[in-house]
């Protein structure tokens, strides 16, 4: 239909479910497509699983906390904008939002014209950003896509594990960056530094897969550090 406006799509992660219909409701008399989840890992799962221009999520959840929220949503929705919110009494909870890479924190007592004024301008700053769905390496002749979670190889698909292609997916956002295995451990296995189950030898098996099987030579040992891949 001529004029007809394209709504954006959010995802709210809240475990505060009364909280969460009313503001669901509310967004979507403003004219979003929204969904509703209570807990971290549902919201994980449909963030690997679907795009979303928006995804607001409290700071404090169950197994993940928002900031680890916000870091697979830069893995598997890149382009998405993110938004946390919280009813805490912590003055640092904005600070610490803004600095794991949200784009705008609200308070759950702002009233609700106000937290759709933020959202609006969060996604306003999109409207013209190209979106990154297809990450490549001209050196090696390979291309991801993001979306549909598929590597090719010259042409080819080539079958991965789902750990190996978020690994892979993680070099090629951050190529030429010095890379440990502490840093991958946490970014790509989600794995905190502090817990007892690290086995960092897991990167380097990993890493052996992934050059046998995509013939890669652009990922680098550094001695006593990790990896670089270098393109």
């Amino acid at each position: 239909m001529e004029g007809e406006k394209i709504m954006n799509s959010i995802l709210i992660i809240e475990d505060d479910l009364d909280y969460g219909e009313i503001l669901k409701q509310f967004l979507i008399d403003s004219g979003f497509s929204v969904e509703l989840v209570s807990d971290s890992i549902s919201g994980v799962n449909l963030i690997k699983e679907n795009q979303y221009d928006l995804i607001i999520s409290d700071l404090y959840l169950d197994k993940l906390n928002g900031a680890q929220v916000i870091d697979l949503v830069k893995m598997y929705n890149a382009e998405s904008k993110t938004m946390m919110i919280s009813n805490s009494t912590d003055s640092n909870d904005e600070l610490k939002s803004l600095r794991v890479g949200a784009d705008d924190f609200i308070k759950k007592d702002s009233t609700f014209e106000v937290i759709l004024a933020r959202v609006n301008n969060v996604l306003e700053k999109n409207k013209n950003k190209t979106k990154i769905k297809v990450l490549k390496s001209d050196a090696e002749e390979i291309e991801l896509d993001k979306v549909n979670r598929i590597v090719y190889k010259q042409g080819k698909m080539v079958a991965l594990t789902g750990m190996e292609f978020d690994l892979i997916a993680y070099f090629l956002a951050h190529k030429n960056e010095l890379l440990s295995r502490e840093v991958l451990i946490e970014k790509v296995w989600k794995i905190p530094l502090d817990s007892a189950s690290i086995d960092l030898r897991a990167v380097d098996a990993h890493i052996k897969n992934l050059r046998s099987k995509l013939k890669i030579s652009s990922i680098l040992s550094v001695r006593g550090i990790g990896y670089r891949w270098y393109e």
